[in-house]
């Protein structure tokens, strides 16, 4: 069994679903899975927890105070990899992946899958950077340790580390469009006092939180040597990933304009059709 299943927001007003969503749906799932015997099973998890202090968040969780914000997202994935490998320790089979930011196709406006939409449609960046990695790399590393029963692991899954203003240098170079402008920590928490104000004219200035800005501004690096020596496997470079997306991202874009003309003419010869009908 494969869990990928996530709420991924960055919206204030879906922090509480984003938790329950990982963690008591992976609860229940984890336990249906001890109950019904279940062979194998592989958690998809993030590579940002690994930079979760744990002392830090027994604070969180017990005085209701942190000295570092974490976004629910990753708190969720943190707490879903303890149940995991407390149900492996209950004789689960299982493993985990924890995948840097995967870059892939469709969904172009969930949370998740906007990488190109948004690096295309604004000039807007940040300083921070992460690890990444591109969806066929995550998908074919995951069936692989299924089918090579390796268990009872964690595997931080990364093809290279990038500044997210490179990322979108790079996207927008091939799209031939202007150069990203970087917009730094600094600015980004004037604009969250203002965000009262703002969130009036610009329903994403709602996104100006400390966890999201901590996020957007940090490195979060990791390296996928361990996998890459386990598996023999090479990744796709974030280069090579970046060309092959935006090329879907182009072929979908321009099928979804084709397919809307397509309904609108089919329209105007039904309204033509039963103006004429005898």
């Amino acid at each position: 069994m494969y869990h990928c299943a996530a709420k991924i927001s960055f919206d204030p007003k879906d922090w509480e679903e984003v938790l329950e969503t990982g963690i008591v749906y992976t609860r229940n799932l984890l336990r249906a899975c001890l109950q019904m015997r279940i062979k194998k099973f592989l958690f998809v998890s993030s590579a940002a927890t690994l930079h979760i202090n744990k002392k830090d968040m027994e604070l969180r969780i017990n005085e209701n105070q942190s000295k570092k914000k974490y976004s629910p997202y990753v708190i969720s994935k943190y707490f879903c990899e303890k149940m995991v490998w407390s149900a492996y320790k209950d004789g689960l089979n299982a493993v985990i992946i924890s995948p840097g930011m995967i870059i892939g196709s469709g969904n172009w406006e969930k949370e998740n899958s906007q990488l190109l939409d948004v690096f295309l449609k604004s000039r807007i960046t940040f300083p921070g950077g992460t690890s990444c990695v591109d969806v066929r790399d995550v998908s074919t590393l995951a069936v692989r340790l299924i089918e090579e029963n390796i268990f009872g692991e964690q595997f931080y899954i990364s093809a290279e580390n990038a500044l997210y203003k490179d990322l979108a240098y790079e996207l927008r170079k091939i799209a031939g469009l202007s150069k990203p402008i970087i917009i730094n920590r600094k600015i980004l928490n004037i604009l969250k006092y203002l965000r009262p104000i703002l969130k009036i004219v610009d329903r994403k200035a709602r996104f100006l939180t400390d966890e999201n800005i901590e996020f957007v501004c940090d490195h979060q690096y990791h390296s996928g040597k361990k996998i890459k020596s386990k598996m023999q496997y090479h990744f796709y470079s974030a280069s090579e990933s970046i060309h092959f997306h935006y090329g879907n991202y182009l072929n979908e874009k321009f099928n979804e304009k084709n397919s809307i003309k397509t309904l609108n003419k089919n329209k105007i010869y039904r309204q033509y059709d039963s103006k004429h009908m005898i």
